[in-house]
């Protein structure tokens, strides 16, 4: 899978950002839910094509990486903040800077 082709979660270590998770491609907005799992607020991403009906798809954090936990029609959109919002480009890209 090519970076075109998928999110990515990080989170911040000593070192630098880490890789915690690589979805496939999604539908925008991503959402973050209020609900957690263990200290990790669940994700919400909205997934359709292949002639499949359009859902949301909640992932919930395992200790190590995120993994489904449940779809939701889209018709029924879930509450959440929504990121990732609006037309993305990688040229316009969202750069990752180091904590100080």
């Amino acid at each position: 899978m090519t970076r075109e082709q998928a999110e990515e979660v990080v989170r911040w270590a000593q070192s630098g950002y880490v890789l915690v998770n690589e979805f496939p491609m999604s539908r925008l907005p991503v959402l973050v839910s209020e609900e957690k799992t263990g200290r990790w607020n669940d994700l919400l991403r909205l997934e359709s094509g292949g002639g499949a009906p359009a859902s949301y798809v909640r992932h919930a954090f395992d200790g190590k990486r995120y993994v489904e936990r449940g779809r939701t029609p889209a018709d029924k959109a879930p509450e959440g903040r929504s990121y990732l919002a609006g037309k993305l480009t990688f040229a316009k890209g969202i750069p990752l800077e180091p904590r100080s």
